[in-house]
């Protein structure tokens, strides 16, 4: 979350990304723009902190090491470098209020 540049992703609906893992998806639509470019990603899994209001350093890292925690606790394997792997998902328009956001913190886990 605190690279720079950031960068976003979206996750296109079937038959994009069909639910059926045995399915090819349907390539994406070309972007309009040069700045855009869309790339096929191999499925992961990830353990998903939910929280709102502001995404900031101190809360997104403050999240991640309570969701480190729970993990471990559960014996849940986490990557070496999960911390290069940490993904902040942002549901909201940008001017949204703090208590009207919805945020997910994903950290990669190997099951």
């Amino acid at each position: 979350p605190c690279l720079s540049p950031k960068r976003m992703r979206y996750v296109l609906p079937s038959p994009h990304t069909p639910l059926d893992s045995t399915k090819e998806p349907v390539p994406a639509p070309a972007p309009t723009c040069d700045l855009l470019e869309t790339k096929n990603l191999p499925s992961f899994t990830v353990a998903v902190k939910r929280f709102s209001g502001y995404g900031t350093p101190d809360i997104v890292f403050g999240l991640r090491d309570e969701l480190k925690a729970s993990l471990a606790r559960d014996g849940i394997v986490v990557p070496e470098d999960v911390d290069s792997q940490l993904a902040l998902a942002q549901y909201n328009e940008l001017f949204s209020l703090p208590w009207r956001r919805d945020n997910e913190l994903w950290l990669p886990v190997e099951l």
